[in-house]
């Protein structure tokens, strides 16, 4: 009767370092999986950062591309004021009102006189509204 408790026992004891191996193996594996799973996550998440950051890249590059062509638009249109403010000294006009016309983004330059030494009419490009100066107002 000894031999059998002993046989049972090296049974019992083969079976619970069986479920033990088996127990380690499993938890092996799903440490894997965890680790498979966190990695392809991770993974992901930097590819979605590096392509969020990619296209907010993108996306400054070209609001700063607009806001250059707006800034020098603004600084087009400053030299433009700038060259009309400028003293022109081939017309001496006495009572008369100079009128700017804008016409598809061309500028002509009308001189209505009374006294007029010299008149030169002169093209300047991209002005939008009309500027009116009276012979008192216009810089000489």
């Amino acid at each position: 009767m000894g031999k059998g408790r002993q046989i049972t026992w090296v049974v019992s004891v083969h079976y619970k370092v069986v479920i033990l191996k088996v127990k380690l193996v499993w938890a092996y594996k799903r440490k894997i999986v965890k680790m498979l799973v966190i990695r392809g996550v991770s993974m992901v998440v930097k590819r979605t950062l590096n392509i969020v950051e990619k296209v907010s890249q993108v996306k400054n590059k070209y609001h700063l591309k607009i806001n250059n062509s707006v800034g020098a638009l603004n600084n087009s249109i400053v030299a433009l004021n700038n060259s009309l403010a400028a003293p022109n000294n081939s017309v001496v006009a006495l009572n008369n009102s100079v009128v700017a016309l804008a016409l598809n983004n061309k500028v002509e330059i009308v001189v209505q006189v009374n006294q007029v030494d010299q008149v030169k009419v002169r093209r300047i490009c991209c002005q939008t509204k009309p500027i009116v100066y009276s012979a008192r107002s216009m810089p000489i």
